[in-house]
């Protein structure tokens, strides 16, 4: 049976654009104060939603139903680590394991079928994972 966890609060979608930016309104601030977020709150986009990272604390800010829900350390596709880990693969490890793999495999013209592949496991990791 699958749990589905509680928002802790929900802002107005008007508040989407500070999200998208990192600037955030004094409104919003005041937002944050009332429910303990600092004003120092880093705030980072994935196509998901949004990661907001407080003291050590990690929300997840997700457009749902007309409003902008906060969960605490939430993710719909895995944990926020999980998220930096999968960046961290996909935009570092995977090119250089593929150009490898082409070149010991294919040759010099492996370097390209390599390159090609790592494109392409990038692209599935950033769509279904970040």
């Amino acid at each position: 049976m699958k749990t589905i966890k509680k928002s802790l609060f929900s802002v107005p979608v008007k508040f989407e654009k500070d999200f998208d930016t990192g600037i955030i309104s004094d409104e919003l601030r005041n937002i944050f104060k009332i429910n303990n977020i600092s004003k120092n709150a880093s705030i980072y986009k994935y196509s998901i939603g949004w990661e907001l990272i407080d003291k050590g604390k990690d929300y997840f800010i997700k457009r749902e139903n007309g409003k902008l829900n906060i969960y605490k350390g939430l993710s719909t596709k895995g944990s926020t680590k999980t998220v930096r880990f999968l960046i961290l693969c996909s935009y570092l490890i995977v090119p250089v394991v593929m150009v490898y793999l082409g070149k010991v495999l294919f040759g010099l013209p492996g370097i390209l079928f390599g390159a090609f592949v790592a494109i392409i496991i990038t692209g599935l990791l950033t769509k279904y994972f970040i």
